[in-house]
């Protein structure tokens, strides 16, 4: 799914899984996120560890923010 979320924004699966501040890396994140979390099942800890952020409140925030 990973790849399928970085293709869809036109950037590598690096760039997703860096901490760069790139727009479109930052909204791939938040739905990479959203994704994992409501359709797959996975921790807000699991999905921040694969993407390698820091805290698990960003993921939560993310997760919040974004209206699907």
């Amino acid at each position: 799914m990973s790849q399928k979320v970085a293709d869809h924004f036109k950037i590598t699966e690096e760039e997703l899984r860096s901490p760069t501040k790139k727009r479109e890396a930052t909204e791939a994140k938040a739905i990479f996120s959203y994704l994992a979390i409501k359709d797959m099942g996975y921790s807000g800890r699991e999905v921040g560890h694969f993407l390698n952020m820091r805290g698990y409140s960003a993921i939560r925030r993310s997760e919040k923010e974004k209206d699907f």
